[in-house]
């Protein structure tokens, strides 16, 4: 994780030293796969193409299938990054016929990818989109958004090199294409993944290039150094912004000492006309007064800028950094769990569970401080998310009903979080003891105006559901916090109620 590559591989191979003598064929299988991994990282693709095959030896001896198609994944990766396209589509399609033995779905859109995008080199493009739009389907089906960008992505460039000549009698045009990339770009800077934002700019600056559009090939070209700028250049950015302080506070004395000078001339040389000398104090103080507090706005317009760049870098920080500590944590606890004994399994299960329990709610802690997430319609979508998310597989089905919502209203964070967590808390709650198959959802945001309602049509079991619990101490506590009423009510299905205090 820290880029120190060549110590990594050395532990590494003492590992592999002491698994060898004791004959631990398994952790000599997942040790060699990440090594060919670390390799991969160093853009050493044939080293790395070496141990992956060493690897894959192994798990193919000990039936590990899950392994054998990482190993197929990052072979046809580091085969694709050295021009061998065919050896690449090879290795892809091993990787396809296990994930679907295996119902293995993130190994099977990776694998569709893959073949897609090597079958696209090759000049075989019908065949290519088959397989990018099976890998969209997927992964719009699990609902994960990095694969569905990828995927997004992909077509786009396939359409932009072909123009869809071969699917269909109408060829494909630019506000097709555009569409398409445009969907990908929301997508990525929802997760804000820097690797996913970069290779859109990228699509869509060939696709304005090739087409001619300069207006929207200056633009993106422009977002795309912003957002580059902004991943290196956080010191720079503070120097400037010291500097331009400094700058108008230098201003505002030199107003001062203009103002003084001012004074003091007209008083010596105009004492006998103290009625006009009034009115020019007057008028002076007056200005010095409105100059005073407009330089006061604009120092606390200033102030907010700053505070909403700085909570933007922080819950960049906080997803880039402590998000892939915890993502490394939970990802090592269940590789370390498949070579752990017996009586070890259990606890590294119980710590990847709670890493990644920790992961979703730094997740919320981090949208709640990004101030690019601070209107009603972020909101909303978070909503949307969750609830669908959450309810999954579930018996419940979803009515959400958003009415009478001004969506560019920017909410403070803590209103924000506050009537975020309620939702999550009575969303989860519902799902958990409610026995009914429909939930509604409502809300309302305005001037005048705050309801949050949840409620499902079935019944709920006293004895299951206790009304002290923490999370329902806490739906009270969050309500508090930001002056509001909230309702529970159990008579009826479950029900949550949050709304202003005089509300009807």
């Amino acid at each position: 994780i820290k880029g120190e590559y060549d110590q990594a591989i050395a532990s590494y191979m003492k590992s592999i030293e002491l698994k060898e003598a004791r004959g631990d064929l398994k952790g000599l299988c997942i040790g060699y796969h990440n090594i060919g991994a670390i390799k991969n990282d160093m853009r050493d693709y044939e080293g790395a193409i070496e141990e992956f095959k060493k690897s894959d030896r192994i798990a193919h001896q000990l039936e590990y299938k899950t392994l054998t198609i990482y190993n197929a994944l990052k072979e046809g990766e580091s085969y694709q990054m050295l021009g061998k396209h065919e050896e690449a589509l090879s290795r892809f399609e091993d990787a396809l016929q296990l994930s679907k033995e295996t119902e293995f779905k993130k190994g099977e859109i990776a694998a569709n990818l893959g073949i897609g995008t090597n079958r696209q080199f090759l000049g075989q493009y019908k065949r290519a989109y088959t397989f990018l739009k099976t890998a969209l389907t997927q992964s719009e089906a699990i609902r994960n958004k990095s694969y569905e960008t990828s995927a997004l992505v992909s077509i786009a460039e396939w359409y932009n090199e072909t123009e869809g000549k071969g699917l269909q009698e109408k060829s494909i045009g630019f506000k097709e294409i555009e569409s398409i990339l445009l969907r990908a770009k929301t997508l990525s800077e929802e997760m804000d993944f820097g690797e996913k934002r970069l290779a859109v700019y990228e699509s869509l600056h060939r696709l304005y290039e090739k087409w001619g559009k300069h207006e929207q090939h200056a633009m993106v070209l422009s977002e795309f150094m912003t957002y580059k700028d902004s991943l290196f250049s956080e010191t720079r950015t503070q120097a400037i912004t010291d500097w331009e302080t400094k700058y108008a506070t230098a201003e505002k004395e030199k107003e001062i000492i203009q103002l003084q000078a001012d004074k003091k001339i007209s008083e010596l040389q105009a004492r006998s006309w103290q009625i006009a000398l009034g009115l020019t104090t007057l008028f002076l103080c007056l200005l010095g007064y409105f100059l005073y507090k407009y330089q006061q706005r604009k120092t606390a317009q200033k102030q907010l800028e700053e505070a909403e760049k700085f909570r933007s870098k922080l819950s960049s920080d906080l997803h880039d950094d402590v998000g892939t500590m915890l993502s490394s944590l939970a990802m090592q606890s269940e590789v370390m769990g498949l070579t752990a004994e017996a009586e070890q399994v259990e606890k590294f299960e119980k710590l990847s569970k709670m890493s990644r329990e920790a992961m979703t709610r730094m997740r919320d802690t981090v949208w709640a401080i990004d101030a690019r997430k601070d209107k009603t319609d972020d909101l909303l979508d978070r909503m949307k998310d969750y609830v669908y998310d959450r309810l999954e597989g579930h018996q419940l089905s979803v009515e959400f009903r958003s009415s009478e919502v001004d969506k560019d209203r920017k909410l403070q964070p803590d209103m924000r979080q506050n009537i975020y967590l309620i939702f999550k808390e009575a969303v989860h709650n519902a799902a958990k003891y409610s026995n009914g198959d429909k939930l509604y959802i409502e809300f309302r945001l305005n001037e005048n105006e705050l309801y949050l309602e949840i409620r499902d049509n079935g019944t709920v079991d006293p004895q299951k559901m206790k009304t002290s619990g923490l999370g329902t101490t806490n739906m009270n506590m969050r309500a508090e916090r930001i002056e509001k009423e909230l309702i529970i009510s159990r008579d009826n299905g479950y029900a949550v109620i949050l709304r202003k205090p005089d509300t009807l």
